[in-house]
């Protein structure tokens, strides 16, 4: 079977459906800001508020199980597949392939993770343990920022051991990727602690967490399917 990418109409494509998606995010909470809200606070209803409501959410980035959530889910898995891909072709050509097994693993439970939100349990779990607030109001970036940690002490030399302009993909997509992530989950957590989820920062904060995650797996897709030009033949 033969299997081949043009990296860039890929993520020409990736990119596109990203945009979309935003735009229908910034429409959704257009709405539910000066709609749904207001008419929710006064108790009052109007023919066709529960499909209104329902579109909304479908396309709202801080909703869980949506379009928006399947999409990063389906990126997620992509990577996994390449990952997979890839792997298998440098163990076909007898090359140190089990860096890129454990990355593909890393990505398919991290796909599942975005489907059922198992982050969101570690919540209570650690707050718990540490008492933590304010930027770590969302306390799960703390178990998972040590694991990104460890990942990186392990898969340092497997970086060096690639192409340059690989490396720099990488390195380019994990930044973007870590930045929605991680960096911008901790003020948006103590935005969410002191004002509530419904301040305008907030419903910036987690548009741009949600565009540079999409954003960040995108490129990292570009990066995999660039690798070796990726035309590979699997037995």
């Amino acid at each position: 079977m033969d299997i081949s990418f043009h990296p860039k109409s890929l993520f020409r494509i990736l990119f596109g459906i990203i945009l979309v998606l935003l735009t229908l995010n910034v429409v959704s909470i257009l709405i539910n800001v000066f709609y749904i809200l207001p008419l929710i606070e006064s108790s009052q209803t109007f023919y066709g508020f529960n499909y209104v409501n329902f579109l909304v959410r479908l396309f709202d980035f801080n909703e869980e199980m949506n379009v928006p959530t399947f999409f990063s889910a389906l990126l997620l898995v992509i990577c996994a597949f390449l990952l997979f891909i890839i792997g298998k072709s440098e163990r076909f050509f007898q090359g140190k392939y089990l860096d890129w097994f454990g990355l593909s693993f890393v990505f398919l439970f991290l796909s599942i993770d975005e489907m059922t939100s198992i982050h969101e349990l570690l919540i209570t779990t650690t707050k718990a343990q540490l008492n933590v607030s304010g930027i770590f109001f969302f306390a799960w970036v703390i178990p998972y920022g040590i694991a990104l940690l460890v990942l990186s002490v392990i898969y340092y030399k497997f970086l060096k051991r690639l192409p340059r302009t690989t490396v720099r993909l990488f390195v380019l997509s994990a930044f973007v990727y870590i930045t929605g992530a991680l960096l911008i989950e901790m003020p948006e957590g103590w935005v969410a602690e002191n004002y509530g989820f419904y301040d305008p920062l907030f419903l910036i904060l987690y548009t741009c967490e949600e565009f540079l995650e999409m954003l960040g797996l995108s490129i990292f897709i570009y990066a995999l399917t660039s690798y070796k030009s990726f035309s590979l033949k699997i037995a």
